[in-house]
C-alpha cells in the first residue's frame, strides 16, 4: 500500500507538471497570452516530487553509492565505516527535518503568489487567497524523514546481516544500474 500510494503521487505530480507546461506551452506560443502562474506552481510540483521521492530512490539503489573502499577493508572495517557513514546522514536528515520544519513555520506569513492568480482565474474573484507558503517549504521535512525512515530500516538490515555472519556490505547483488544480478 506504501508503494502503491508513492505512485499514483509520482504519476499525479509529474503528469500534473507535464500537463500544467504543455497548457503554458500552447497558449504562450499558440494563443499569444501566457499564463503567469504556471511556471511558479511547476516549480513547486517539481520540489514537491524531489523532496517525496528520495525515499523510495534510496529504497531502490537509485542513488549514488561509492563502495569501493568498503569492499577491499574486509568484513569487520567495512561494516563500521558504513556504520559510521550511516549514522552521520541520519543526523543530517535529522536536522533537515527538524530545521526545515522551523524554517517552513517561520514562514507562514509568506505567500504563493500562483495560489492568488489560480484563485483569481477559476473563480472570477479579486479577492487573494493567501495560501501560505509553509506548504511549500513542508516537502523538506517530509521527505527528508521519509528518506530517514528509510536510511534507519536500511541500516537495520545491514546490521542484522552482520549479527548472523554475513557481509554487510556486499553489494554485488546488484549491477550498476541497480537490477538484481
Amino acid at each position: 500500500m506504501y508503494i502503491r500510494t508513492f505512485e499514483v503521487a509520482a504519476a499525479v505530480l509529474v503528469g500534473g507538471t507535464a500537463a500544467i507546461m504543455g497548457t503554458q506551452v500552447f497558449f504562450r506560443y499558440v494563443l499569444n497570452d501566457s499564463l503567469i502562474w504556471a511556471e511558479e506552481l511547476c516549480g513547486y510540483m517539481l520540489v514537491w516530487t524531489t523532496f517525496l521521492f528520495l525515499g523510495m530512490a534510496f529504497e531502490r539503489g537509485e542513488l549514488v553509492t561509492v563502495n569501493m573502499l568498503l569492499s577491499r577493508i574486509g568484513r569487520i572495517g567495512g561494516f563500521l565505516c558504513l556504520l559510521a557513514g550511516y549514522l552521520i546522514v541520519i543526523a543530517f536528515l535529522g536536522m533537515l527535518v527538524f530545521y526545515g520544519y522551523e524554517f517552513a513555520e517561520f514562514n507562514t506569513i509568506t505567500t504563493i503568489p500562483a495560489a492568488d492568480f489560480i484563485w483569481a482565474g477559476l473563480s472570477g474573484s479579486d479577492k487573494a487567497l493567501n495560501m501560505s507558503a509553509f506548504w511549500i517549504y513542508l516537502a523538506v521535512p517530509i521527505g527528508c524523514g521519509l528518506l530517514l525512515v528509510h536510511v534507519v530500516f536500511w541500516l537495520c538490515g545491514r546490521i542484522a546481516a552482520f549479527l548472523r555472519g554475513e557481509n554487510p556490505v556486499d553489494f554485488r547483488e546488484y549491477s550498476n544500474d541497480g537490477a538484481e544480478v
